[in-house]
């Protein structure tokens, strides 16, 4: 036998299962990392480094914002909702 033809294993996972699995919790939770950039920008503009942090890092963007716990302020509710017009026509009398 050769030593061309001999299989070299390779010291890495290289199992196309794990990798195949991989790529979906990747592409998953980079969905998720943009959507909240999307939802905690707001109104600020497009800031382009935050976004290519989301989009190449979103391991690290995520962790990121929950320790900043930005994310809380992304997803709290609004005081101006419809329900509660009362409350707004007695501020403007």
């Amino acid at each position: 036998m050769k030593n061309s033809e001999k299989k070299i294993k390779e010291p890495f996972i290289n199992d196309d299962k794990f990798v195949k699995y991989y790529g979906y919790f990747h592409l998953l939770i980079t969905i998720i990392s943009v959507a909240l950039y999307l939802k905690c920008s707001g109104n600020q503009g497009f800031n382009r480094r935050s976004f290519t942090f989301a989009l190449c890092c979103p391991h690290i963007y995520l962790l990121y914002s929950l320790a900043n716990k930005s994310y809380m302020a992304c997803f709290a509710p609004s005081n101006n909702d419809d329900g509660d017009s009362s409350s707004s026509e007695s501020d403007v009398i």
